[in-house]
């Protein structure tokens, strides 16, 4: 320690002028001056920040500077200082106290940790001050064993707080833009997380998650206007797209840097072992917002074979299924595990995937867009859009039937976007180049985008601007001011075909959309497509990116015709109905489909429905009705007393004309056009119940030699339609031929629902609505000729129909459906091969499942099922949820039931699922009054505790009464 003369000599110095005092304690090495410059109150008066105008300053002090220099060789020493300090708000001194503190031994360090956390909490920010200090401290606490000392001061470091953009009113958060701000920028912030952060999670385990789990939350609140705090939705699925690392994560924020935390710290515990996956995705799921649901999604995906269970339940869960929150992560997890998912569980998904999206919302958005009710096409289409997408995120591990059903949706509507995973995805165009951009294009005027279009020459080489490029950026175009470029619409005649079919897909997209504009130009513009030559050569000199010939753009016109005659602000005025015509009757004896592209019996990978729906005569068919539907709205309007009603096919003979005509093989060979019939068949009855009666022998055609034709027409008929209340008298005898061919081999594949399968759904239906009896030939020859998959599937219909109710279904009904199964019951008893027998009745467990039928039916019946099926049904672990909920009214009934389901359980899994089922209905008979439910119960233990030994003890509770 230096003599006290020696410390008079240094302070009379270093107080004549600034230089001196820095110099002296920067050249101080020794801790030996600490004691005697404290006894002279050179520690306590650190300086303030500096205020000059708008800058901000914080001066350096050679004292802390001098003190954290010390701090390794003279800990408790420099502690003892440091514990007297008195608060500053200038940010250098806070940065000399972190470094000080990390510079002890931890266990030193943590006794400042209080004083630190008060200075931290005085600070609204740091900036980027004193961050590697702060964080180098972290790490330091708890690489020292000092762990909830270093959690307390990481809450405080990283405490989020709403943004500048928000204010307090009294108790009330006014937003006025949704962000949420640390005390430090957003790089000081993501570095204090990703570079220091993960020293404090490896020493504190599920403590550092839970921290990391509760500032996220606070930062999701706060980013939410007041009215929106609701969770779980906290639209992250917009400002953080994928939990993983992506280029569609849009930037840093301080809710970005949070979810990777979590992410990586959740990543950490489970590689680690310091903790089970499932104990972090259930520490993650207990969090109310939707991001935290994405992390476990995420986590389970990295550690799929080690949470198998899991994975199935979330793979499973309905919610999270149809969730656009939790959308990216669920698919990327059902991706990698579906393929690994028992046939059940993906069953389950295949059928939610089957049932659609919820089409009364599309309808709903459709109609506040366009103030108008939308046709059945468009919901159709999106709704196998939908599922297309869906299926593509799983379509390499779809088993073989729905394969092909997914390659019927992308025929249908075509190829599923890039990155399906995604709601929406961002991407840079890769593929043809436009030598301009939208924006320069739509600063032009009509005139001279179609001067620049008929000048520009595209570039030789693969890789430069070409038509297709160009052409693509007018769609767009053209799609955000159709009002402009339709009023000019012939001022496109005489261009390549390229732009003037990317013209058309501009105005169908417009037109769709429910954006109104002049038609007649556009259609006098059609007219003249329809004129030119069809040629599938491209133009010479054109090259390669450009359309080879009309017939593209002819499709267009098809299509945007067709578009045009729906219901909606966008809808063709009735006057133009000359024009209309035209272009349809054009279009109707197009040459595409030709022979070559037509639905060729043989073809796996296209049916005749998707054939059409991709041609233009297909597409042009379709328009002829709706060009009908569209004469019969407009034609009735204004008509009263006698004159009231609809009009019919005879106001529209040009419609009743080719309707007829191409019903002539000789004229009309086509399947994919001859399918059209089929699937519009019930409009067709709309148009006109008498034509339709008397022309179904021509589209069924009997002959052997249009036999192609007959089953294009009937499978696009079931497979695509119900049977309707007023169409099914015409079609009766239809529905009685097809159940005569069962059996016979087939000339098309249509996807996963074969047409045998939906007769067999269509006579349940008709069945359940009362329109045919048990008794009918339709019912019992259904059964008589159909083999075993019709008949199961008929059944499998019915229990499906039942479980998806949302309310009970009517007495009269259930009773229907219960004398329909006793009659299958009989039948089966008198002898069908055992095969049969449990592949038929298999499906009574969706019945069983639902609960629409009464429990003193229903409860026996399945007992007897169990015995012909050798104690197999489908929907089981359905079933054993329901059997337990009524173990406390039927427990004999429902133990017996579950003896014999439990044999036929082979896989561990199964038994695994159902324990907790099992166990309540074991309980319940255990402790009934009646003593053969309780025998019974005690073989089901028995017999259960064979196969699971592990839950003896969740058992053995369960013990004879006397």
């Amino acid at each position: 320690m230096p003599r006290p003369e020696v410390v008079k000599r240094a302070l009379d110095q270093i107080r004549k002028g600034g230089a001196n005092y820095k110099h002296f304690f920067s050249q101080l090495s020794s801790p030996a001056w600490i004691e005697p410059l404290s006894q002279e109150g050179l520690f306590k008066e650190p300086p303030t920040l500096v205020r000059q105008g708008d800058w901000t300053s914080y001066p350096s002090w050679p004292e802390s500077e001098y003190l954290a220099r010390m701090a390794p060789l003279a800990a408790e020493t420099v502690l003892g200082v440091l514990e007297k300090l008195p608060y500053t708000d200038n940010l250098q001194v806070h940065a000399d106290l972190f470094r000080a503190a990390s510079e002890m031994p931890a266990e030193l360090a943590s006794k400042l940790v209080p004083k630190m956390v008060k200075w931290v909490e005085a600070v609204s920010w740091y900036g980027v001050l004193g961050v590697d200090d702060a964080g180098a401290l972290l790490g330091h606490l708890a690489r020292g064993g000092e762990v909830e000392r270093a959690l307390e001061l990481a809450r405080a470091l990283l405490a989020v707080f709403p943004g500048e953009d928000a204010k307090e009113q009294g108790d009330v958060l006014v937003r006025t833009a949704p962000e949420v701000q640390g005390r430090f920028d957003i790089w000081a912030y993501e570095r204090l997380l990703s570079e220091h952060f993960p020293s404090v999670a490896r020493g504190a385990g599920i403590a550092a998650l839970a921290l990391l789990c509760e500032l996220l939350e606070e930062a999701v609140r706060l980013s939410l206007a007041e009215e929106e705090r609701t969770p779980p939705r906290d639209h992250s699925h917009i400002w953080r797209p994928a939990i993983e690392d992506h280029d569609q994560n849009l930037g840093h924020s301080i809710k970005d840097a949070l979810v990777v935390a979590v992410r990586d710290s959740a990543e950490q515990l489970a590689d680690d072992k310091a903790s089970s996956v499932g104990e972090v995705v259930v520490m993650l799921e207990a969090r109310a917002w939707w991001v935290f649901r994405r992390i476990a999604l995420h986590l389970l995906r990295l550690h799929a074979q080690e949470a198998r269970e899991l994975v199935a339940a979330r793979l499973t869960n309905r919610t999270l299924f149809d969730e656009v929150g939790v959308q990216h992560e669920y698919a990327l997890l059902a991706a990698s595990c579906f393929g690994d998912l028992t046939r059940e569980d993906q069953a389950t998904i295949l059928r939610w995937i089957e049932e659609g999206p919820d089409a009364d919302r599309f309808r709903e958005a459709q109609k506040s867009r366009t103030a108008q009710e939308p046709t059945d096409e468009p919901v159709m289409r999106y709704a196998n859009a939908w599922r297309r997408d869906k299926l593509a995120v799983i379509h390499e591990a779809l088993p073989d039937e729905w394969q092909r059903r997914y390659e019927q949706l992308v025929a249908e509507v075509g190829r599923p976007p890039a990155h399906p995973e995604f709601p929406a995805y961002m991407e840079m165009f890769a593929g043809p180049t436009s030598p301009v951009e939208a924006a320069e294009l739509s600063a032009m005027s009509v005139e001279e985008v179609v001067r620049y279009l008929r000048e520009w020459e595209g570039s030789r080489g693969p890789l430069g601007p070409s038509p297709q490029g160009l052409g693509r950026v007018l769609r767009g175009v053209v799609a955000a001011q159709p009002e402009r470029y339709a009023a000019e619409a012939q001022r496109f005649e005489r261009l390549q075909p390229t732009y003037v079919r990317q013209l058309l897909e501009g105005l169908r997209s417009a037109c769709k959309g429910g954006r109104a504009f002049e038609w007649g130009p556009v259609l006098r513009l059609c007219t003249w497509v329809l004129e030119q030559p069809e040629t599938d050569e491209a133009e010479e000199g054109v090259g390669r990116e450009a359309d080879p010939g009309w017939g593209w753009s002819r499709q267009a016109v098809a299509s945007l015709v067709k578009a045009g005659l729906g219901q909606g602000a966008s809808e063709v005025p009735f006057e133009l109905r000359d024009l209309v015509w035209g272009a349809v009757h054009a279009l109707s004896s197009d040459r595409d489909p030709s022979p070559e592209h037509d639905a060729r019996p043989g073809q796996d990978y296209r049916d005749p429905y998707t054939a059409a729906i991709n041609s233009t005569r297909g597409e042009a068919m379709h328009a002829v009705v709706e060009y009908g539907l569209w004469c019969r709205r407009h034609l009735r309007e204004g008509r009263t007393g006698s004159d009231e009603g609809a009009a019919t096919l005879r106001e529209m003979p040009e419609v009743e004309e080719i309707l007829t005509r191409r019903l002539d093989p000789e004229i009309e060979p086509s399947a994919a056009v001859r399918a059209v019939y089929g699937r519009l068949l019930p409009w067709l009855y709309l148009l006109s119940g008498e034509w339709l009666e008397a022309n179904l022998p021509r589209i069924f055609p009997g002959a052997n030699e249009w036999r192609h034709l007959r089953e294009a027409a009937w499978g696009a008929y079931v497979i695509f339609n119900r049977p309707y209340h007023d169409v099914f008298p015409v079609m009766r005898g239809e529905y009685t031929a097809a159940i005569e061919r069962l059996g016979e081999e087939t000339l098309y594949r249509w996807g996963t629902t074969d047409p045998e399968r939906r007769l067999a759904e269509h006579v349940m239906w008709l069945y359940w609505q009362g329109r045919v009896e048990l008794d009918d030939s339709l019912v019992v020859d259904l059964f008589g000729r159909g083999n075993t998959q019709v008949r199961a599937a008929a059944l499998s219909f019915v229990g499906r129909s039942l479980e998806g109710r949302e309310r009970p279904v009517p007495a009269d009904v259930g009773q229907r459906l219960c004398r329909l199964y006793e009659w299958r019951l009989q039948v089966v008893r008198q002898g069908q091969p055992d095969d049969d027998v449990r592949e038929e009745l298999r499906p009574f467990g969706w019945w069983f499942a639902s609960g629409q039928l009464q429990e003193e039916w229903a409860l026996p019946r399945l007992e007897t099922t169990l015995e012909l099926t050798g104690g197999v049904v489908d929907r089981e672990s359905r079933v054993v949820e329901r059997l337990a909920s009524m173990a406390g009214e039927y427990p004999r009934e429902v133990v017996r039931c579950l003896r014999r389901m439990i044999p036929a359980a082979q896989e561990p899994w199964r038994l695994y699922a159902w324990r907790e089922d099992v166990r309540v209905a074991l309980h319940a008979a255990l402790a009934s009054e009646d003593h053969e439910a309780r025998d019974e119960a005690e073989l089901l233990r028995d017999e259960w505790l064979v196969r699971r030994p592990e839950d003896h003890s969740e058992l053995r509770d369960g013990g004879r009464r006397t």
